[in-house]
């Protein structure tokens, strides 16, 4: 017989705590203003910059952009480090228009482009993205970065002034409701234990693990709920 594991012994199909994308696509917790803005700036056919470390929520709103504006591949995708020298705006764009695009080598018009790992862009790759931007091909343009200290030209710089969006300020309260939205008012996992494994790393994605982390320890030492002693190892 199978062993349960920590989350089938308290009810769980899945492991309610799982940072892959694809189980909580539409969690952002604290982030609806800005998903709100970036989506308001591509209606708008303006340039953004969203930053932010690993495990913060960048994937989960350029896939939030792909779902509401992604009918007839109107989105184009590109993640910054497969580059092998400058991108190739051209060939996204004719890629982008599907078989006699491709055929006739006619790049598509009004495209909107998402380059994930921006902090990647070479100046060149900057100067060629406004311009195809100023010709009509691309509409509108979402930057994902990393790095706040992103390397900028100037004219990218004018660009996203008012329109930089920084992740990963999750508060305390809000890793609190990001738990309960995962797990209900389950009694295992208590608020005030919430708030000291939220202290001990505030990165959405670290905390998570380390709430399942600190339940699967709690489960094997046999306690009713997680206590202080469970978090020493976190």
């Amino acid at each position: 017989m199978k062993k349960l594991t920590w989350f089938h012994h308290l009810g769980f199909y899945t492991n309610p705590f799982s940072i892959k994308p694809a189980m909580y696509d539409n969690e952002l917790l604290g982030y609806g203003e800005i998903i709100d803005k970036v989506n308001d700036n591509i209606a708008e056919g303006k340039l953004s910059l969203v930053v932010g470390p690993y495990g913060t929520g960048k994937t989960t709103i350029l896939k939030g952009v792909i779902a509401k504006f992604g009918g007839r591949k109107a989105v184009i995708y590109y993640n910054c480090v497969q580059k092998d020298g400058d991108i190739d705006y051209d060939t996204l764009l004719r890629k982008s228009g599907g078989f006699f695009s491709r055929l006739f080598r006619i790049k598509s018009k009004n495209r909107i482009l998402l380059l994930d790992e921006a902090q990647e862009m070479s100046e060149d790759d900057q100067k060629s993205v406004l311009d195809h931007y100023g010709d009509k091909f691309f509409r509108a343009i979402v930057l994902v970065s990393k790095k706040e200290d992103i390397s900028l030209i100037k004219e990218v710089k004018d660009a996203i002034k008012d329109s930089t969006f920084e992740l990963g300020k999750l508060s305390e309260s809000e890793a609190i409701e990001l738990v309960r939205r995962r797990i209900g008012s389950l009694d295992f996992l208590p608020d005030d234990i919430i708030a000291k494994i939220f202290r001990e790393n505030t990165n959405p994605r670290a905390f998570l693990k380390n709430c399942e982390e600190a339940c699967r320890i709690a489960f094997e030492d046999e306690a009713k709920g997680v206590k202080e002693k469970h978090l020493k190892s976190l």
